[in-house]
């Protein structure tokens, strides 16, 4: 296996050292997913060891899909390396294991926020705390129960004498988990609790998983959980062959429950531990890097590590403090259009990154003033949308018909004439049946028994209305049931048998339309991941739609400058990064320095830092406003941190650096050239225009041949709307669009 012309000395010690319990300490951008790559690599190429009993485990899909790719590049297509996020690694041993805990079967439905907020509505209904207790306090505190790895009894013992509402939140928690079992469903949290509680109480299924898992390997250590650092540490128990790799520098999620002591102490925890550390950085400039050096080095609890780059040169980091928060999106949409013109960067090489999704709202307006194309990253995601989730529910009770909450959101949506009323009533009459028989009929036993032994539950009026929705149901499953049917087949065949096109372009509200649009965005996404390979299955998509909600803009590669919260872009990198608002009170955030997280919002600055490859931007604003008025503010200490290792161009704060003239005049030159260029360019966008007429025929990359039925907005740049047959109406700015005449 040639490696010596991939990997650098140390990268290339790393894999070779193969037995045992390592510590890999991996600087940002320093190629720790090529080495992780390689180490598997090698344990099957050059060490024999059989590629089925090697475990790798990322965290998000991504990184999974990445490291499938380039191990399929190495090993080829048929090994059998189990690559896979926690959360999928932990819903495949359920799959197969679950029924030891005293599950009916294994077909459980994954439940996601919405239907945890209507299973904890009716809970606490029950318990009649809905005045005493929220829905989200409630959830929030199972959230941290379960992240913690605490049933209802030791989360009481927890909190009993510090909470005043422990006994409470204990009676919520147990009857949570009761409707859970009842409706044989997990929650996100489930799946690695559930795991963990499987490994701890049956030694016989925990060492079926050791034997098959000899050699494991983690990525993004710091982001592990207790419940995640607990199951690594069972798995490896037997044959004590853990490769860990990690950066604490990097662990920006302690808000969601990671437990960055899981890496500062991790030789506590392992014997004979080997600690190496890759500090050479592949992805920035000399510059960038000393700046993220300077920052971080100033937190206290982190291991010792400094990364270098052999990428000499490179320009200067810019910090710059402009009069207003305006001015400031106004300066970095100026600041792009330049970059563009001088470098030839796309939009795409551009990323915004602000410490909350709230303030992307200047930089939205300044560059619609641009026309400057961009998509907002951390905002509602394609799956979660109302539409999506509402084609789901009747996904879910497919394939597991005891799932309750789904089931009662395919009663609601779209709309059948089956009221709350009615669906209350069946509900109550189901646990009255159930305590006078003492049974466990389930809402799905209910309706499909309306006709017979169910009759009473509803009143005649309506009875008629459940047998149409029974019907519709029983169609669904005759159509699952069809030999060699396509997971796309039956999605589509959902769709129609429920109506929502019907329901949705009854409307002429736009939002309606922008609804339908999206449901047949949802079946090209289908057909997508049928022809990548990654579903095949109906159990397969619904595993996907739980474990991985993907973005509506990463299904197309479009041009789009990056707006973005930092948390949302770690592990991704842009040729030019502008971190905004880096103000006092902003970032860091005035809660995170009350409640002691200064490190954590460090350490998220230092991942800001080091998306950057050739330049990063720093900004702030000496006013901004907020829902008080007009606020004045100060540069964030962070930028002091950064020392003298930026090039202060702003005249409204106290310079410590001349501003270079040069950059200031090539500057006001671009502008010039820019507005020559655009109105050349107008000649050609005219000639272009004029083809799009309504009737034109066009053809679009991913969506194919269409139609052009409606042209609207201004003639210099109007809005074309198409129509792409089955795959539904989409819209287009004219001159934006990749469109070609048919």
């Amino acid at each position: 296996m040639e490696i010596n012309k991939e990997l650098n000395d140390v990268q290339q010690e790393i894999i070779k050292d193969t037995e045992g319990v390592f510590l890999v300490l991996a600087g940002a951008g320093s190629g720790k997913t090529r080495v992780l790559t390689y180490r598997v690599a090698y344990l099957v190429k050059e060490k024999l060891v059989p590629s089925y009993n090697i475990l790798a485990i990322t965290f998000t899909n991504k990184a999974t899909n990445e490291m499938k790719t380039r191990l399929n590049n190495i090993l080829g297509p048929n090994h059998q390396v189990f690559v896979s996020t926690f959360h999928s690694l932990c819903a495949y041993i359920l799959r197969n294991d679950i029924t030891s805990l005293g599950y009916a079967r294994n077909t459980f439905t994954i439940y996601d926020e919405t239907d945890q907020k209507r299973v904890i509505k009716r809970v606490l209904t029950t318990l009649g705390y809905d005045g005493d207790i929220t829905e989200k306090q409630a959830l929030r505190e199972i959230g941290t129960a379960k992240q913690m790895g605490l049933t209802p009894d030791q989360y009481f013992l927890f909190i009993k004498g510090e909470n005043k509402n422990a006994e409470k939140i204990y009676k919520i928690y147990s009857a949570y988990e009761l409707q859970l079992i009842n409706d044989n469903c997990l929650d996100f949290d489930d799946l690695l609790l559930k795991t963990k509680t499987l490994f701890e109480n049956f030694p016989d299924i925990l060492e079926k998983y050791q034997d098959w898992f000899r050699y494991i390997h983690v990525d993004e250590f710091q982001d592990t959980n207790p419940v995640q650092f607990r199951i690594v540490e069972l798995l490896q128990k037997k044959h004590k062959n853990l490769f860990v790799v990690g950066d604490d520098d990097q662990g920006i999620y302690g808000w969601r429950g990671a437990e960055i002591d899981n890496i500062l102490d991790f030789d506590k925890h392992f014997e004979n531990v080997k600690v190496y550390k890759l500090e050479q950085n592949y992805r920035s400039t000399k510059p960038i890097i000393e700046v993220a050096n300077n920052i971080i080095k100033n937190n206290v609890y982190r291991k010792e590590k400094t990364l270098f780059t052999e990428k000499e040169g490179g320009p200067k980091v810019i910090f710059n403090g402009l009069f207003s928060d305006k001015e400031e999106a106004r300066w970095v949409v100026d600041r792009i259009s330049n970059l563009k013109f001088m470098h030839g960067y796309r939009n795409s090489d551009f990323a915004i990154l602000v410490r909350k999704s709230s303030l992307s709202r200047n930089f939205e307006d300044a560059l619609n003033q641009y026309t400057m194309p961009y998509k907002l990253m951390g905002g509602t995601r394609f799956l979660d949308r109302a539409e999506i989730k509402d084609v789901s529910s009747y996904l879910n009770v497919l394939h597991n018909p005891q799932d309750g909450q789904s089931l009662i959101r395919a009663l609601r949506t779209p709309s059948k004439g089956i009221g709350e009323v009615t669906i209350n009533k069946m509900l109550d009459y189901a646990d009255k049946y159930n305590k006078a028989n003492n049974t466990n009929i389930s809402l799905h036993d209910v309706i499909f028994g309306i006709d017979n032994e169910h009759s009473k539950a509803v009143t005649s009026r309506v009875t008629g209305k459940i047998l149409e929705f029974k019907k519709m149901l029983m169609d669904m499953q005759d159509k699952m049931l069809e030999k060699d049917v396509g997971v796309d087949e039956i999605v589509d065949f959902v769709v129609k048998r429920a109506k929502f096109k019907e329901a949705l372009l009854s409307s002429s509200a736009e939002e309606d339309i922008s609804r339908w649009e999206n449901i047949q965005e949802f079946i090209v996404l289908v057909r997508e991941l049928m022809l990548n390979g990654t579903i095949v299955t109906l159990e397969d998509l619904i595993e996907r739609l739980s474990l991985v909600p993907e973005n509506k803009d990463e299904l197309t590669d479009l041009d789009q400058v990056t707006i973005a919260t930092v948390h949302a872009v770690k592990g991704l990198e842009f040729k030019v990064v502008f971190i905004v608002a880096c103000e006092t009170n902003i970032f860091p955030s005035a809660l995170s320095v009350e409640e002691g997280r200064l490190e954590e919002e460090r350490r998220l600055m230092y991942v800001a830092t080091t998306r950057a490859k050739e330049h990063l931007l720093i900004t702030w604003a000496g006013s901004r406003w907020d829902f008080q008025g007009i606020e004045r503010a100060t540069p964030s200490r962070f930028v002091l941190e950064a020392q003298n290792k930026v090039i202060i161009e702003s005249h409204f704060a106290p310079s410590e650096e001349k501003p270079e003239s040069i950059l200031v005049s090539s500057e006001n030159r671009a502008k010039q050239i820019i507005a020559t260029v655009k109105s050349a360019s107008q000649i050609a966008d005219n000639d272009k225009l004029k083809k799009y007429k309504k009737g034109v025929k066009v053809k679009h990359r991913l969506y194919g041949v269409g139609e052009i039925i409606l042209i609207t907005g201004p003639e210099s740049n109007p809005l074309l709307t198409i129509d792409f047959g089955e795959l539904g109406i989409k819209k287009f700015e004219a001159l934006l669009a990749k469109l070609d005449i048919v």
